[in-house]
């Protein structure tokens, strides 16, 4: 960390007659701020969770210090007092124009005379003050040759400074050549020195490039302050620059990590070992200059293999469209490129040929915001749906509906659709948006060959991603082309993206263009022609093959006016235009070069994002707006934005040309102005998005956030700043519910961290909030952290004195150890719910009590009490139905699998699953479930047709939602069941081992367990002894003491087989076990599998008495639940024992 203090070569920078200097820091960079505003973050608007709240607080206290103003004369350099107009030494006018402070990206050039105290005591005074003179004007002269800046000359020291006034996008190798050739003039002045006075001089230098902060004057006719006066330069990267310096030896030229990386191209370096410079804790790298290129860029146009142009990339993706639509299916087309490679123009080239006979739906992920999980497909959504912020929810909805052309479930689909981009406030699962979009795309395609593309996909949530992928594996018999733009990052994240076992896919990867297109490009673009043959080439060698920056750097020619002096007949060297090394420097280059006016414009926009609004650009600010509207036409003639469509009724909308020219615009802005702009945009859209503030919340919280969090880097934390943090907090958390309602627990998770991370330990929503973000870190099976934000969680519960809370926490507990510890007792459970359930309720926390009586369900559950069960988790629903849960609906499908395990008759079961059928109809997910109980249920009724179309409807809707669970394992299970009471044992053993081996692939154990054991039962009905000895082991080591069904049934299963060994009496004591276990049941069904599987080890083992006793009352619960099918095979059975039984039998 910078230590904030003054030296020698420090942090502090004050230019030959330049304004007030500031001191240096933290390390994230400077730290300079107003006392009316101040901020933290990440200078990348996608946000992480920790944030910079852990800064040093003297570096904070050291960017809040300015030393007194100055004045300095941009002629002899002398500081003159603030309020002096004319120099006080050579009477030339003072800048009159206001400071405008920036950041930006300099290098910084430090050389050091080498024993210079011993050279003064050889020398007279005056003849060392001659020598130094001399020393200072060459070096100098020679730093001002190549571009620099001498900011000032300390003690014997010079330091330039490589960017300022003005950015160049070769600064770094500018400030190399320079130190090379300060070198070699020094060897020229030590032959006159060492003829004069006899001495020699010798130097180090060191070179480093960073970022700081500069202040600008906008004087009328010098809008940036162009010459030395007017310019501080404040930073780390200053502070660095020195350490590099003092490390070099006498005649030595090192260079900084950051400036080697910009210039490695061009240079012959030494790397030396990493070191630890003072007041950091990190070693850095250093390298020694050997030599330079001397027609070298800082990246050198490196030669490609023989590449394919445009047409070919466009015939692919028309390929691509003729494919989806001959086999009508979708196939995925994934264009991957850096930044400014052309992937946009591709997609526009292809679509003006492929738009006259299809359907184009497109969307952006956003840059800038976390947790916006479906932006992209609002975007696409609402354009095609013609939606705008007058429309009602309701008309909103039926737009939707109307784009499927009368289908079906047009309804359900649409209401899914709303939900997912942000219509409704009760959002369905991940799952059931998956199968909506799909079921969307696939009714639009069928109607009309669709193109779907989907822009900047590096950007996107998790969760986006993974319905990218879901629409390119499941959409059905619909001609659909899924167009997907990404920079090479998105590789790193997801290495397996597009692949092609999966779903159709074939990815472009673009390559710089050709010296002949890029030629062909220019003379299409506004002043391309006039540049000539030469300075076309020079700007294509420049442009390195990049379209944008090929596009920038010909604006800016244009914006510098060089064209129009062309044009009237002047003389333009456009060789003597720097070619730009990376598209970040060629941008910020450009955007340095605006008038003071347009930069303020351009920095306010790239706050809000890549689109931004007109009206939010002057809150806060005075005038009647024609300026504003001047600017703006200014820049669009620039070719920086162009007019988007707007989201927000009644607003002019804008959009940046390229999301680089936002970020460059954004990394200008000095820290203490973003976060006033990211505080006065919020404000501005809670008030614009009115009634619809729910669709924006999440951005709102992300701006609020960021106007915190740069506060807290800057160390200008006051009460405004905390209650920045409290707002970003509570609309965090709203935010997090919604996400998790709707199945996006990634998003949850992220959001819920970002708010807990924005509140103090003492804030009471706290352990609230930390409580659901350990449901949503279980969700995504964080376990142990899920532990740990559940112990934090009671810590802060217990400090604040809730004993409410700390009932939620100890609940929440309670429920992790079942999960995570198969010796937990569920008693343990049971004691913490009673505990609760008194303090929750007497505070009218139906949440609360909903949360209780699910833990009550899932414990009778595990008990298989399903009475006790229903009772339970029909107080969950009331309970969360008053509370406005939107989880409600999940208790009424849990509900139907207790009826149907539970002692509740058939008949009676299925009316009310059928009930509840229809009270789940908006949840898809929840409908799997029930339909595949009411499978069951008929099936058990005797119609084994209807019962299995039923769970067919089930496992379809798994599999569209990509319900693994349900889609394959779980309707294994339901078949194999029906089957069973089918009597089709070979059916059952194909269905059960099918499922087994999906769990299996999954890693799943507690289904797993339930599964071998069914399979061990069916492998001895077809006489396969040693392999169902093999799953009933497995059931065995798997199943928790209190999983009763897998104990019931894998018994049963190991008497079998231990009965065909002869082992009879210990077949019939695990028989028994297995009776005595389920007898403690409500579950009818289980109780009368035991006794059906006790009968048959009895009979083997001679006791035909005992066996019938057992039949009977086997049929007795079977006629009790009404499961006619099971109560037929054990008369049956029963009828043939009997027919055996002789009197006085056993």
């Amino acid at each position: 960390m910078g230590t904030g203090r003054r030296s020698a070569a420090g942090g502090v920078v004050r230019g030959v007659g330049q304004g007030p200097a500031h001191q240096v820091g933290g390390r994230g960079g400077p730290a300079l701020s107003d006392p009316r505003s101040g901020s933290a973050s990440h200078d990348h608007p996608r946000v992480a969770s920790d944030g910079p709240a852990a800064k040093d607080l003297s570096d904070r206290e050291a960017g809040r210090r300015r030393l007194p103003p100055v004045a300095t004369c941009p002629s002899c350099g002398e500081e003159n007092s603030q309020r002096a107009r004319f120099c006080q030494a050579c009477a030339a006018p003072l800048s009159a124009g206001p400071v405008r402070e920036v950041r930006k990206t300099v290098t910084v050039l430090f050389s050091d005379v080498v024993g210079s105290t011993e050279l003064a005591d050889r020398l007279d005074t005056e003849s060392f003050t001659r020598l130094l003179d001399h020393y200072f004007r060459e070096m100098k002269a020679v730093a001002e040759r190549h571009g620099g800046t001498v900011a000032k000359f300390i003690g014997d020291a010079v330091v330039a400074v490589f960017g300022i006034p003005l950015l160049h996008e070769d600064d770094a190798l500018r400030a190399v050549r320079a130190a090379w050739e300060m070198r070699d003039a020094l060897a020229r002045l030590n032959e006159g020195f060492q003829t004069r006075w006899g001495v020699s001089l010798a130097t180090r230098t060191g070179i480093n490039s960073g970022e700081v902060l500069t202040a600008a004057s906008e004087a009328a006719g010098d809008p940036k302050g162009a010459g030395p006066g007017g310019h501080i330069a404040v930073g780390d990267a200053m502070n660095l620059g020195a350490r590099v310096e003092q490390a070099a030896d006498p005649g030595d030229i090192l260079l900084g990590e950051a400036t080697y990386r910009l210039v490695r191209d061009a240079v012959d370096t030494q790397p030396l070992p990493p070191r630890v410079f003072k007041g950091k804790t990190d070693a850095a790298k250093t390298y020694r200059l050997l030599g330079i290129s001397g027609a070298a860029e800082a990246i050198t146009r490196r030669p490609h293999s023989p590449m394919v142009g445009r047409r070919d990339d466009v015939a692919t993706l028309e390929w691509a469209f003729g494919r989806a639509a001959e086999d009508r299916r979708c196939r995925m087309v994934t264009i991957l490129g850096p930044a400014g490679v052309g992937k946009s123009r591709l997609v526009r080239e292809f679509l003006d040929g492929a738009a006259d006979g299809a359907g184009v739906l497109r969307g952006r992920c956003l840059p800038n915001g976390e947790g916006i999980t479906f932006w992209p497909l609002a975007e696409a959504v609402k354009a095609a749906a013609g939606i705008s912020d007058e429309d009602t929810r309701e008309l909103a909805v039926g737009k939707i509906e109307a784009l499927m052309g009368g289908a079906d479930d047009a309804g359900t689909v649409a209401e899914l659709v709303a939900q997912a981009v942000g219509l409704s406030t009760n959002p369905g699962t991940a799952q059931e948006t998956f199968w909506s979009v799909r079921r969307l795309f696939e009714d639009v395609a069928r109607a009309r060959s669709l193109i779907v593309v989907f822009d900047d996909i590096h950007w996107g949530e998790r969760t986006f991603l993974e319905l990218v992928e879901d629409i390119a594996e499941w959409v059905e018999d619909a001609p659909l082309l899924l167009v997907c733009t990404a920079r090479p990052e998105l590789l790193d994240a997801r290495p397996d993206w597009t692949d092609e076992k999966r779903y159709a896919s074939t990815m472009i990867s673009l390559v710089p263009l050709g010296e002949g297109e890029c030629d062909r490009l220019l003379l299409n673009l506004p002043g391309g022609p006039e540049l000539g043959a030469r300075g076309r080439a020079v700007v294509v060698d420049a442009s390195g093959g990049n379209p944008l920056f090929l596009e920038q750097m010909l604006s800016m020619l244009v914006d510098d006016g060089l064209l129009e002096k062309a044009r009237v007949g002047g003389s333009v060297d456009v060789a003597d235009i720097p070619a730009p090394p990376t598209i970040q420097a060629l941008l910020a280059a450009r955007l340095d070069r605006l008038s003071g006016e347009d930069r303020q414009v351009i920095e306010r926009a790239s706050v809000q994002g890549r689109v931004f609004y007109r009206d939010a650009l002057s809150e806060g600010t005075d005038g009647d707006g024609s300026a504003l509207n001047a600017r703006l036409l200014a820049l669009v003639g620039k070719q920086l934005i162009g007019p988007a469509r707007s989201d927000l009724a009644e607003q002019e909308a804008f959009r940046f040309v390229h999301a680089l020219v936002r970020d460059a615009a954004y990394q200008g802005i000095p820290k203490d102005r973003r976060a006033a702009l990211h505080e006065a945009f919020a404000r501005w859209l809670e008030v614009m998005a009115s009634d619809r503030v729910l669709e924006y919340e999440e951005i709102l919280a992300y701006h609020l956030e960021q106007a915190y969090r740069y506060r807290v880097e800057l160390g200008t934390v006051d009460e405004g700043a905390r209650a920045l943090a409290s707002q970003a907090a509570e609309r965090m958390g709203t935010s997090a519910g919604r996400a998790l309602a709707r199945g996006d627990a990634p998003g949850a998770v992220n959001l819920l961290t970002r708010a807990t991370a924005l509140l103090p330990s003492s804030d009471p929503r706290q352990p609230s909030l930390m409580l659901t973000l350990a449901d949503a870190l279980a969700e995504i099976g964080e376990l142990d952290r899920e532990g740990s934000v559940l112990e934090e969680a009671l810590a802060l519960a217990t400090s604040l004195g809730d004993v409410r809370l700390q009932a939620h926490v100890r609940m929440g507990m309670a429920r992790h150890r079942a999960w995570v510890d198969p010796a937990a007792s569920l008693d343990d459970i049971i004691r913490e719910v009673d505990q609760a359930m008194p303090i929750l309720e007497e505070a009218g926390d139906h949440l609360g009590m909903a949360a209780a009586w699910r833990l009550r369900h899932w414990v009778a559950h595990q008990r298989y009490r399903h009475d006790e069960a229903i009772q339970a988790r029909t107080h969950a629903y009331e309970h969360a139905h008053r509370a406005g849960d939107p989880s409600e609906i999940g208790d009424l499908s849990v509900l139907a699998g207790s009826i149907m395990y539970g002692p509740t008759p058939v008949q009676e079961a299925i009316r009310r699953c059928e009930t509840i059928l229809e009270q789940v109809k908006g949840s898809r997910g929840s409908q799997a479930f029930v339909l595949g109980f009411l499978g069951i249920l008929h099936a058990m009724d005797g119609r084994s047709d209807q019962g299995r179309e039923l769970i067919r409807r089930a496992a379809a809707i798994g599999q569209q939602l990509g319900l693994r669970l349900i889609g394959a394992a779980t309707r294994s299970y339901w078949m194999g069941i029906l089957e069973l009471l089918g009597g089709d044992v070979v059916a059952a053993e194909r269905e059960f081992r099918q499922g087994f081996e999906v769990l299996d692939q999954m890693g799943e154990q507690n289904f797993r367990s339930t599964i071998a054991a069914r399979l061990a039962g069916v492998l001895c009905a077809l006489e396969r002894f040693d392999e169902a000895e093999r799953f009933a082991q497995v059931s065995r080591e798997t199943s928790g003491a209190d999983d009763v069904a897998s104990q019931v049934v894998w018994r049963g299963a190991l008497a079998k087989v231990l009965t065909h060994r002869g082992e009879g009496e210990r077949a019939e004591e695990l028989a028994s076990e297995a009776t005595a276990l389920a007898g403690r049941t409500d579950a009818l069904n289980l109780q009368a599998d035991a006794l059906v599987d006790l009968a048959a080890v009895q009979h083997a083992r001679g006791r035909p008495a005992q066996a019938v006793g057992s039949l009977r009352r086997a049929l007795e619960l079977y006629e009790q639940k009404g499961n006619v099918v099971s109560a037929r095979a054990a008369r049956m059975a029963l009828k043939e024992l009997e027919a055996g039984l002789e009197p006085g039998g056993r």
